[in-house]
């Protein structure tokens, strides 16, 4: 059986990437329970992207704001993005979810989509 909060995701155009129980160490904010890394692997996202958003106002980061934003909200959950300060730690909890290994340049490396 499908869990629903991943079913959620998948729907709104997204890909569950990794998740962890946080411990005090990952410095996760908001005393969370349990952390979904979500992402874009495949065109649904883009195709998602392209469709619904303002070209005249609203940049990737903005759409991805308000999509996930929304999605969260659905879920009862918090969104927290890279690219909004204070910056979170998200490569590190890439690979604590299983999202990912360091790769000799350094970058993070999902185990499936590269």
């Amino acid at each position: 059986m499908e869990h629903p909060v991943l079913a959620a995701i998948l729907r709104a155009g997204f890909t569950p990437l990794g998740w962890f129980e946080p411990r005090e160490e990952d410095k996760v904010p908001a005393a969370a329970r349990f952390v979904i890394l979500i992402g874009n692997a495949g065109p649904a996202m883009f195709a998602r992207f392209a469709r619904e958003r303002d070209p005249e106002r609203e940049q990737i980061d903005d759409w991805t704001r308000d999509t996930v934003g929304e999605l969260a909200s659905a879920l009862k959950a918090t969104a927290v993005y890279p690219f909004s300060k204070p910056y979170q730690p998200f490569l590190t909890w890439a690979r604590r979810g299983g999202g990912g290994h360091v790769s000799p340049l350094g970058l993070n490396i999902h185990p499936r989509y590269g």
